[in-house]
């Protein structure tokens, strides 16, 4: 039997509420959650039983802050002397769990809770979810301006997708902060969050079936070779971000200044992607000339 595994994480970042009760079922069924990561859960084989999570938000971390931090340390330093046990996560979203039957929470202010998930949200996922929103838009009226064949088709499709899937995750997330807000200050408690879990699995599919789609009709396109050869690139662009991104962790570790780790990390991720685009560049102006 296996004693470890991973799942992924299907839960919206700020979606504390969802997080806990997930973890604390996995414990239920013997699992205990040992690390978040880009990959998303990874799990530990344990004897059930029931334990406590809890979910903060550091928002004045990001991927550049040089550890240990201050305030991190001060709030693992409340955490142990109170029983929770941190587990490894994002920078932003800490985890810690606690066997006592009746913890101290962790977090006691609703409304100073709802601002650090705002704060934190502005460095993550808010953001990102502006910027696939931005794009898709683009996208998507420049395929409308091109002619219609099963490539643009499969194009529309597939950012029409990612365009639903984020301006869907703010509108859950603005719609859910109001009443929060709201809640927080008339009552002091925390309104629950929900994520939308089912719904994130319909649009994961047919994010994955457009994808297909898009390489089919690229093939016939522009031929299975050139489609292959970018996959190819892409992918080694991919490993050569992700080797930068462990390179930036290593930094960060180490007490390199933010300032400094952002503009060796930035700097490198442009390099290696100007290097791939022109590579992918280059060998299609050879192609149309042969």
């Amino acid at each position: 039997m296996k004693n470890t595994k991973r799942r992924m994480f299907r839960f919206s970042l700020y979606d504390r509420t969802g997080i806990v009760e997930y973890l604390e079922d996995q414990a239920k069924s013997g699992w205990v959650i040992e690390k978040i990561d880009n990959f998303g859960f990874k799990f530990r084989k344990i004897e059930p039983k029931d334990l406590h999570f809890s979910v903060t938000y550091l928002p004045e971390l990001s991927e550049f802050t040089p550890l240990p931090d201050d305030k991190q340390m001060k709030l693992f330093d409340f955490c142990e002397h109170t029983g929770w046990k941190s587990i490894e996560s994002t920078l932003q979203l800490q985890v810690f769990y606690n066997e006592n039957d009746d913890p101290v929470p962790i977090e006691t202010d609703a409304l100073i809770e709802l601002e650090n998930i705002h704060k934190a949200g502005k460095k993550s996922f808010l953001l990102t979810g502006y910027l696939f929103v931005i794009i898709s838009v683009l996208q998507l009226l420049s395929a409308f301006l091109r002619p219609c064949d099963i490539y643009n088709v499969t194009f529309i499709i597939l950012w029409s997708v990612l365009l639903i899937a984020h301006s869907t995750e703010l509108i859950r997330y603005y719609y859910w902060r109001k009443k929060a807000l709201k809640n927080a200050m008339t009552g002091g408690c925390f309104t629950p969050s929900k994520s939308n879990v089912w719904f994130k699995n319909i649009l994961t599919v047919f994010l994955l079936l457009s994808l297909l789609m898009l390489f089919v009709s690229s093939a016939f396109e522009f031929g299975l070779p050139i489609v292959v050869f970018i996959i190819l690139n892409v992918s080694v662009l991919f490993l050569a971000v992700s080797g930068v991104l462990h390179l930036s962790k290593a930094m960060r570790n180490d007490g390199v200044s933010e300032k400094t780790n952002k503009i060796i990390t930035i700097s490198l991720i442009i390099i290696v992607t100007v290097f791939t685009v022109s590579i992918i560049s280059f060998i299609g102006i050879l192609l149309q000339i042969i």
